[in-house]
């Protein structure tokens, strides 16, 4: 029988965790971070407590993820910190769950675990990183590969994270592409983009006079049927059509505008967004209620500054992606794009490569040929 290894001393933890898991599985108890050399391949789970790992949790996190790879890891957080539980899943957590644990919650969590875990499980890892398209060798490039392929072959909403320009859309195509909707189509809006008065007709479909002029078409939700609906820029909705898009996803059925029958959808909801979500539903500007339909799942995507070893892989899928030779690198020139801080992280790459492949031919890049625009 495979074994869940909970490190914690904190008992409430540990007997709900037992609760949860006995009989299907063995619960092995660690009451020190220093006892995790025994946990082997035989793993089906391990649930780390902040509390016993305090400062040193990333580095369980990192040496827990190395040393029994593709195995769940969660963790029990002391408080409601969300910047805390993105960058233990940056780092290769699986999820996160705040203390005192409350068992419903703390049920969903795991059941969600498995689930991901025994559907990675079927397929080989190699081809699901070699199928998501998403560039970089640096050590959070990697992890965020690993999360795709799990997050992808679930069925839950997903909530992807990261400043503007770091690759949001990518990621949700590698979802798709990996998932087994990967057949049917995934169509991507962006909520800003939308008129408020357009907002029902572009998602929902809109009948034949409806208003002067209208014709009968379907809305994105009809288009993504079978497939992925990708909402951008979700946080920039405003308030009145957070309500209707709850609604459409809390009953999986919408309404055309102009017309009175309602029509069932089956597609998964994959959000992204540049801002804090959760500031925003503490300050009243996004409904806590939509905010937990759409985050089943997390995705973050650290900015490049924090990622430096993506940033050569980037240079090379530039121009393989346009079919041409990639051109040396200059030690100049590489020392100058490892130490730009890059506000607009790999849009901002990539302008900067193709503005200096306007003004120059060379098959060598060099320092004076990289122009970055003051921010």
């Amino acid at each position: 029988m495979k074994k869940v290894y909970i490190v914690s001393d904190d008992h409430d933890c540990i007997d709900k965790a037992s609760l949860l898991i006995e009989p299907a599985f063995t619960l092995c108890v660690l009451r020190s971070p220093e006892k995790i050399d025994v946990i082997g391949p035989d793993t089906a789970c391990v649930i780390l407590d902040e509390s016993i790992s305090g400062e040193h949790t990333i580095a369980l996190i990192s040496d827990l993820t190395s040393r029994v790879r593709d195995v769940p890891l969660v963790v029990c957080l002391e408080r409601n910190d969300v910047a805390t539980a993105v960058r233990y899943t940056q780092r290769g957590a699986t999820d996160c769950i705040v203390k005192p644990v409350d068992t419903v919650a703390f049920s969903a969590v795991l059941a969600r675990t498995f689930l991901v875990s025994s559907r990675v499980a079927s397929r080989d890892e190699t081809s699901l990183v070699a199928e998501s398209g998403i560039v970089g060798s640096d050590t959070a490039t990697v992890s965020l590969r690993r999360t795709v392929a799990r997050v992808a072959q679930a069925t839950s909403t997903v909530l992807i994270h990261g400043e503007s320009g770091v690759g949001k859309e990518i990621v949700a195509q590698a979802i798709h592409r990996l998932s087994k909707r990967s057949d049917r189509p995934i169509v991507a809006v962006n909520c800003s983009a939308i008129p408020d008065t357009l907002f029902e007709s572009e998602l929902f479909g809109v009948e034949r006079g409806a208003f002067t002029g209208a014709l009968s078409r379907p809305g994105l939700f009809a288009a993504a049927d079978g497939g992925t609906l990708f909402l951008d820029e979700i946080g920039d909705l405003r308030s009145e059509n957070q309500a209707k898009l709850l609604r459409a996803l809390e009953e999986k059925r919408v309404t055309p505008l102009g017309s009175t029958r309602t029509r069932s959808f089956d597609v998964r909801i994959v959000c992204a967004t540049h801002r804090n979500l959760l500031e925003r539903v503490r300050a009243g500007r996004f409904r806590k209620d939509l905010y937990y339909r759409i985050s089943a799942a997390h995705v973050s995507i650290l900015p490049l500054r924090s990622r430096p070893g993506d940033i050569e892989d980037l240079v090379e899928h530039f121009y393989l992606s346009r079919q041409r030779p990639a051109p040396n690198v200059s030690p100049g020139a590489r020392d100058k794009l490892l130490s730009h801080s890059w506000p607009g992280n790999v849009r901002e790459l990539f302008n900067v490569l193709e503005r200096r492949d306007i003004l120059s031919t060379g098959d060598r890049i060099a320092a004076c040929e990289l122009e970055f625009d003051p921010v």
